[in-house]
């Protein structure tokens, strides 16, 4: 029907614009949640320092942080970041708590005697943490208050040897006896997330508390290839990064394997057991060299394992042991 002569036209109600899912933001002081998502890492949404960099890269690697949104419909992962106002403005002490406590690494702390001056700790989860160290410079006054930092859980890497397949006897000119042993090598070709491919791989996981090097190097085998050896042959001690830490690797040459008559339990607290995809491979030492010299073990560890190893069994073999 028009409107009568004169009359103002009635306005027209507007749509109400529907509000948008805002992200939740827990700020940094506050308690943080330690309910799982689905994630393996998961937990729930975590506050934000100011600024990015390496710092909320190596955050993301102990837990995955997320940022909820309002109508719960989605998550993001957030990564945090390093030198903070509020993080600065943290007096140095082994007994204050972390900025994030996602669980507590109850392993030592390093510290290095007239250099480390105290530690600020970022990050805390059972297997990684993440602190700031006071450092004073060798022969210097000066100290650098940031020195980045990470404890991460000792590691084993071992390769394994299988029992002499065949033993092969010759008799020399004069009648001397010449005895050499066939042996074949266990390893894995797998993926994993941080590679682009697959690559080769020895067995290999944390050292549990209480272990020592070659109890974990025994345990792994069991547990990832199902044999029993009758020596480890240590190959050193080799810390992971000379300038921020993340713990030391122990490699292994484990000798005259054989399958377990059963499998042996996983007893687990610090490691996990492997997620992605492992297929056994067996080798004889050209090809395991071969492997080796073509970069086919890709992460560093394990190409460092191979490596003295083959070393260690071309001394023997030279000096005739």
């Amino acid at each position: 029907k028009a409107p009568r002569s004169g009359a103002q036209p009635q306005p027209q109600p507007q749509p109400q614009p529907q509000p948008q899912p805002q992200l939740q933001l827990q700020p940094l002081a506050a308690k943080m949640s330690n309910s799982r998502s689905h994630h393996p890492f998961g937990c729930t949404a975590v506050g934000l320092f100011n600024g990015i960099g390496l710092l909320g890269l190596l955050l993301c690697l102990g837990r995955t942080f997320f940022i909820t949104p309002a109508d719960e419909s989605a998550a993001a992962i957030v990564a945090a970041a390093a030198a903070t106002s509020e993080l600065s403005a943290t007096p140095m002490s082994d007994t204050l708590p972390c900025a994030l406590d996602l669980g507590a690494y109850d392993l030592p702390l390093w510290a290095k005697e007239d250099e480390t001056m105290g530690n600020r700790c970022v990050l805390s989860t059972p297997r990684m943490r993440v602190d700031f160290h006071a450092r004073q410079l060798p022969g210097t006054d000066e100290v650098i208050s940031d020195w980045l930092w990470i404890e991460y859980g000792d590691r084993v890497n071992v390769l394994v040897q299988m029992a002499a397949s065949h033993t092969t006897t010759s008799h020399g000119f004069f009648g001397g006896t010449t005895t050499s042993h066939t042996h074949e090598y266990r390893v894995f070709e797998q993926t994993k997330y941080a590679l682009e491919g697959e690559s080769l791989a020895v067995v290999g996981g944390f050292i549990e508390h209480g272990e020592l090097p070659e109890e974990a190097a025994a345990r792994e085998v069991a547990e990832e290839m199902k044999l029993v050896c009758g020596e480890f042959t240590p190959l050193g001690k080799f810390r992971t990064d000379v300038n921020r830490g993340m713990g030391w690797v122990h490699p292994f040459l484990a000798r005259e394997c054989r399958a377990l008559p059963s499998q042996p339990p996983r007893l687990r607290a610090v490691g996990d057991a492997d997620q992605e995809r492992q297929d056994l491979k067996t080798m004889d030492l050209p090809a395991l060299t071969k492997a080796a010299m073509a970069g086919r073990f890709v992460e560093v560890q394990w190409s460092n394992t191979v490596s003295l190893a083959l070393l260690r069994l071309q001394s023997e073999a030279v000096s005739g042991l």
